[in-house]
């Protein structure tokens, strides 16, 4: 899929509307007396979500990662504060030594072809 072309061209808001449901969504799931010091978010997008996250989370260490170059600088952009680092990345060959005490994938699934 041309992520350009077939996503970003025909979701020019990014689905930031959405954003917030979603973490409100996430939260609920979270026990509250869960610590989380990392968080890693697969497939980032714009960041909102990230950033939301790390804030009520209160986490240190906090990585976005996608594969499209334009919705990293998107979270760049809209995220100026320093909470996360922004990584231009594939999931598949995503490599890191650091250990992330959550992982968020939220709207990937629709997005990874069948291999």
């Amino acid at each position: 899929m041309d992520y350009q072309e077939e996503y970003i061209s025909k979701n020019p808001n990014m689905h930031l509307e959405d954003s917030m449901l979603k973490v409100k969504q996430i939260s609920m799931v979270i026990p509250d007396k869960f610590k989380v010091s990392s968080l890693l978010d697969v497939a980032c997008g714009a960041g909102l979500i990230t950033v939301k996250m790390a804030e009520k989370l209160n986490s240190k260490y906090n990585v976005g990662i996608d594969i499209s170059k334009p919705m990293i600088n998107k979270a760049k952009e809209l995220h100026t504060n320093g909470l996360v680092d922004w990584q231009v990345a594939d999931v598949f060959s995503y490599k890191t030594k650091n250990k992330f005490d959550l992982v968020l994938c939220v709207d990937i699934l629709e997005h990874v072809e069948n291999d």
